[in-house]
């Protein structure tokens, strides 16, 4: 776009040309770790192939190196026969960036706090569906199980730490429930808290095991952490931000080629 001659433009392009020089290196060693993590579950040196180091490659190449050399010829063909790749940065920018920056922080935000969410979720369904009794004229049924009669031992159910069912969650709702897409958000935290129950028993069975083997006792510690509305709002914006974000970038993308490709006619 730039007239071959003028000195400011070659000049960017040679600084351009050394930015990708040192950039692709790590960009290269990032896909690599992942290309390891994926196929041989983040054994580069195949240290367990055969108990040396330098083993799992091919011919005179280590796997360290075969995967080098791999992703480099996967990198170099596509340029040599592409002229234009804008609309690929386009859209993986769109889609890359938007999930990296928006997406994924809410649904991990989702994810971690998904008990908290679904409780907090549980309170609101519980009380909605009082107002609705006392509307109707009835007597409301309280939510909070008493002690049987009889039973000395038994307490009152905990309502911040009582685990959310999905009998909880059920009965009327109001109208923004579902405006506010909250099905949804619900079936995410629940995922995430299963899967992050599962994640903390290996996290515990781990602790133990190296308690055991180094007697070293590490307790972790996050009461003083509580997530709130806030939160959940702002991981709820983040959310649909970066859907919006994909979909205009990917859509901007294909009308921008589509006039291009016939304007060109």
């Amino acid at each position: 776009n730039f007239d071959p001659s003028s000195v400011a433009a070659n000049g960017a392009r040679t600084l351009l040309a050394i930015t990708m020089f040192f950039t692709y290196p790590m960009e290269s060693f990032v896909a690599r770790h992942v290309f390891v993590m994926l196929v041989h579950q983040g054994d580069m040196d195949a240290a367990h192939a055969n108990g040396g180091r330098d083993g799992g490659g091919f011919l005179c190449l280590n796997r360290r190196r075969l995967w080098t050399l791999a992703i480099y010829v996967l990198a170099l063909i596509p340029a040599l026969f592409l002229n234009d790749i804008g609309p690929i940065l386009s859209i993986t920018g769109s889609l890359g960036g938007s999930c990296i920056s928006y997406i994924a922080p809410g649904l991990i935000y989702f994810g971690v706090n998904g008990d908290a969410f679904l409780a907090m979720c549980s309170r609101v369904i519980s009380n909605h569906a009082s107002k609705q009794t006392k509307k109707d004229g009835g007597a409301g049924n309280s939510s909070i199980e008493l002690p049987v009669a009889g039973d000395a031992d038994q307490k009152i159910a905990d309502e911040g730490q009582a685990m959310v069912t999905d009998a909880s969650l059920s009965g009327p709702k109001p109208l923004w429930w579902y405006f506010g897409l909250f099905p949804i958000w619900c079936a995410i935290a629940r995922r995430g808290s299963k899967g992050m129950q599962l994640k903390m028993e290996k996290v515990e069975e781990d602790r133990e095991n190296a308690h055991e083997h180094d007697g070293v006792d590490v307790i972790a510690n996050d009461a003083d952490y509580q997530p709130s509305g806030g939160g959940f709002c702002m991981a709820i914006f983040f959310i649909c931000f970066g859907i919006i974000g994909v979909v205009a970038g990917i859509t901007s993308n294909v009308i921008v080629q589509y006039e291009a490709a016939h304007s060109s006619y």
